[in-house]
């Protein structure tokens, strides 16, 4: 392994030095992000893995504020062919949305939450995906796209009224600092659901070798061979042979992970492991979890 130094895990804020070099993924480069390297941490203490480069507000807001959109489409299927633009129509089609509130209104029944009187969907797109259990539907999205017609846009999580629960689903793993993103959620909630991918990428021998650095030069070449972003991976098993790349997920997430993050928060959770639909017919892996603090924030 080339030495890498130690990073700080985001989560629990211990240092770690099993590390690797990683690449920057072309189309997050094309979208506004400069470097080529980064570098990949898995901390010992809490089974996350994450990458050392994380992006500033303006780097993300570069990255989200067209997401799915044209030249998103444009820049991301020239370096991974399989992000048809099928593959990013499926995500407005209504099996997949039903498929979607079907799972999370099942796990939110399961922990004893059928009604709400309102809920902020953060990171929600349209607002497609709330649940059919509160009359009152907000969305919080850097994207600002047409709302459905019973929800209403609120610009930032500072502005947003007090809600019964958040939903903070696919989201987590894009942030720079979860932490302090779930402390900002729960000055507007007591109960944040998360959902994440499922899975933290291993560090082995093929991914410390410095042959992949060419790939990332030919839109040729990185598909083929096997870039961890170049083919779908969210909460799916991945093949160790491919190399690590940082693209729009920068954090890793077991169920040690959330439960780590529910300590720092000093809030009490409920995780499952459930297999949920994919927008390309296949199925992926993903935590569900309910954190919810006491009125009194103990």
């Amino acid at each position: 392994m080339f030495f890498v130094g130690d990073a700080d895990c985001p989560l629990c804020a211990k240092k770690t030095n099993l590390g690797t070099f990683a690449i920057i993924s072309p189309w997050i480069r094309e979208l506004g992000i400069k470097s080529r390297l980064s570098r990949y941490f898995i901390c010992q203490i809490c089974d996350t893995g994450f990458f050392s480069r994380r992006y500033s507000d303006k780097e993300m807001e570069g990255i989200y504020r067209d997401y799915r959109g044209e030249t998103y489409l444009r820049s991301r299927s020239k370096w991974e062919p399989w992000y048809t633009s099928q593959y990013n129509e499926n995500h407005d089609s209504p099996t997949w949305i039903n498929s979607r509130k079907e799972s999370l209104t099942n796990f939110l029944n399961s922990v004893g939450i059928f009604k709400c009187d309102a809920i902020t969907d953060v990171g929600g797109d349209r607002g497609q995906y709330i649940p059919e259990i509160t009359s009152k539907k907000i969305v919080i999205d850097i994207s600002e796209k047409a709302l459905h017609d019973d929800v209403q846009r609120v610009g930032r999580i500072e502005d947003s009224p007090k809600v019964d629960l958040i939903l903070y689903a696919h989201v987590l793993e894009h942030i720079s600092d979860p932490i302090q993103e779930l402390k900002k959620l729960f000055e507007k909630s007591n109960q944040v659901y998360v959902e994440v991918p499922f899975g933290v990428p291993e560090i082995n021998t093929y991914r410390k070798s410095v042959l992949r650095l060419a790939l990332q030069f030919s839109s040729a070449l990185w598909p083929r061979f096997w870039a961890l972003s170049a083919t779908p991976a969210t909460g799916r098993t991945v093949r160790p042979t491919k190399i690590l790349a940082q693209s729009e997920h920068l954090t890793f997430f077991s169920e040690k992970s959330l439960e780590v993050i529910a300590q720092v928060l000093q809030a009490r959770y409920v995780i499952q492991r459930n297999t949920i639909s994919t927008p390309d017919l296949n199925t992926g892996t993903v935590l569900q979890c309910l954190l919810v603090l006491n009125d009194t924030g103990n």
